[in-house]
């Protein structure tokens, strides 16, 4: 990851790109250390990022406030970012606790996909009670897909 997030830096730099780099790590999303271990491999692992040239550290799967606290404090000046999980405090809240950027991840996606699912599911079984009451209108939707390029 370090010799990519160099690479990257690197060709940013030579074409006059300012880019920032979000480096990620899943050390919470897959598991991979747990307690206090899993806060020292992301701190190390944000430090080899900052010094191969990343500017922000994503660490998806991360919920506890008080490990976001640590791991923000251990990596300042690059801010942290996370990914809504269920139960996570309001961003106000997140802000507090070290929070700089929160990602949707896959969650709006998969909240759209379980919601047709479920209406789906209730019109299969005849009933549509439920179908339109947040549906977005049809010129709405028209407006949204229209091709807005000039011809």
């Amino acid at each position: 990851m370090c010799k990519k997030i160099a690479a990257i830096r690197e060709n940013a730099a030579n074409l006059g790109v300012d880019l920032f780099i979000n480096a990620r790590t899943d050390v919470y999303l897959r598991g991979i250390a747990s307690g206090a271990a899993a806060i020292e491999e992301v701190v190390h692992r944000a430090s080899r990022y900052g010094a191969a040239g990343c500017d922000g550290l994503f660490v998806p799967g991360l919920a506890n406030t008080a490990t976001m606290e640590a791991i923000a404090a251990a990596i300042k000046p690059m801010p942290l970012n996370i990914m809504a999980v269920p139960d996570l405090p309001p961003m106000q809240m997140l802000l507090k606790h070290g929070v700089r950027r929160l990602s949707a991840g896959s969650a709006i996606a998969q909240a759209a996909l379980g919601r047709t699912r479920h209406l789906a599911a209730d019109f299969l079984a005849g009933t549509m009670s439920e179908m339109f009451e947040a549906a977005v209108q049809y010129g709405a939707m028209n407006q949204l897909l229209a091709d807005n390029a000039d011809p």
